[in-house]
């Protein structure tokens, strides 16, 4: 590894990579506790399907975890961070032989390929998005709803990140960095995964979505390969926190369904082949200090920065095929929120291109200075159409 390259990869929820940091997660064959999700859609083998909450009995446990109580101080909770390799037990035989199902794409040197699905309006009116300047790192011009935060456990430790919903046919499906709902460590899934879109300072007032599916590439699951740190997740009907008062004036919750996620917050569209060179606005929460110490950001509001994505490398995370974009200053808390090129800022909504992944601090001035998200390519469109057509109810 270069002197540059270990001096500037930090994985964007905290990492720096002073070090040696080699990460770990991914097979072709089916890993440990991949779960097959009824006949469907038939998906090439790297793409690996991992049970979240199936059951009524299972959701309602989710729900109960994040009481209204839990998830006002949630924002407290330690944004999620890269992993570090497996623990060894898992099968690198397994993992060599799926790599060759999934071979490095040809096309983004030209873009050559490409696909394309159109973003979705919300079909039920919602709260009115939150707004700001247009700046790069500075707040989103167009808050839109359909960007918020995950929160997880693995093990006794709370998580969150950031996420986004994407345009879906079961209307269910959130996009958002595979670091955010699988723990490479354990070769399983997060637990209590729960999506807020339009996040609000504990608030959500767009609903509740407790996690039913996730869906990686197994290179990512076995090797901790960062070309595939993406992740789909669909996501059951949603439901709110409603607060009520008895006649002693005490405060109680009940819950209130509220439907579809797309039908609530709309859908980003996604597209894949566009190439290393395109324009692109990431956004996400970041909430993490900078390499310096300083804390620029607190993670309650939604952020924004724009560039001209190039291609970049980081052997440390077996990164071949990243993107970046430079200027760009985001820290822990951002990771999984969308990268969107042809983005309407009147309308927040735009194409999928990329998700936050790392965070590079290439220039020693104490903060990160480039975010880099995995190319996506037909592998990404594979993983795409296997979680869209996961029934959730």
């Amino acid at each position: 590894m270069s002197p540059g390259v270990r001096r500037l990869v930090a994985a964007l929820g905290g990492f720096t990579a002073t070090g040696v940091l080699a990460l770990s997660a991914f097979t072709g064959a089916s890993a440990a506790g991949a779960t097959p999700v009824s006949a469907g859609a038939l998906a090439p083998t790297y793409v690996e399907t991992h049970a979240l909450a199936r059951s009524s009995a299972q959701v309602a446990a989710v729900e109960a975890y994040w009481k209204p109580e839990r998830l006002k101080s949630a924002n407290d909770f330690p944004p999620k961070t890269a992993d570090p390799k497996p623990d060894g037990n898992r099968s690198s035989a397994a993992a060599r032989s799926t790599a060759q199902a999934s071979p490095a794409t040809t096309a983004a040197a030209t873009g050559a390929g490409q696909w394309t699905v159109r973003p979705a309006q919300a079909s039920r009116s919602a709260a009115e998005p939150r707004s700001g300047k247009k700046a790069s790192s500075g707040a989103a011009a167009q808050a839109p709803k359909t960007v918020g935060k995950v929160f997880f456990r693995i093990g006794t430790q709370e998580y969150w990140c950031s996420a986004s919903a994407v345009r879906a046919k079961n209307r269910s499906l959130v996009a958002t960095a595979a670091h955010c709902a699988f723990d490479v460590r354990s070769g399983q899934p997060v637990q209590d995964w729960i999506f807020v879109p339009n996040y609000r300072k504990g608030e959500q007032p767009d609903g509740i979505y407790v996690g039913h599916t996730l869906v990686v590439h197994s290179r990512y699951a076995w090797e901790g390969d960062y070309d595939y740190d993406y992740a789909f997740v669909a996501v059951h009907p949603g439901f709110k926190w409603q607060a009520q008062k008895d006649a002693k004036g005490a405060i109680s919750y009940r819950r209130v369904s509220v439907g579809r996620l797309q039908d609530n917050v709309g859908g980003q569209g996604i597209t894949v082949n566009r190439g290393n060179t395109v324009k692109a606005v990431a956004l996400g929460y970041p909430a993490g200090p900078q390499p310096g110490g300083s804390r620029p950001y607190d993670g309650h509001t939604l952020r924004s920065c724009s560039g001209t994505t190039r291609k970049v490398t980081a052997p440390t995370y077996r990164l071949d095929r990243g993107i970046a974009i430079k200027g760009c200053d985001f820290t822990a808390g951002a990771s999984g929120g969308p990268w969107l090129v042809h983005y309407d800022p009147a309308k927040g909504i735009g194409y999928l291109n990329g998700i936050n992944s790392l965070s590079w601090n290439r220039v020693p001035d104490g903060k990160n200075d480039e975010i880099s998200s995995p190319y996506f390519d037909h592998t990404t469109r594979s993983a795409y159409n296997r979680a869209q057509s996961i029934a959730t109810g």
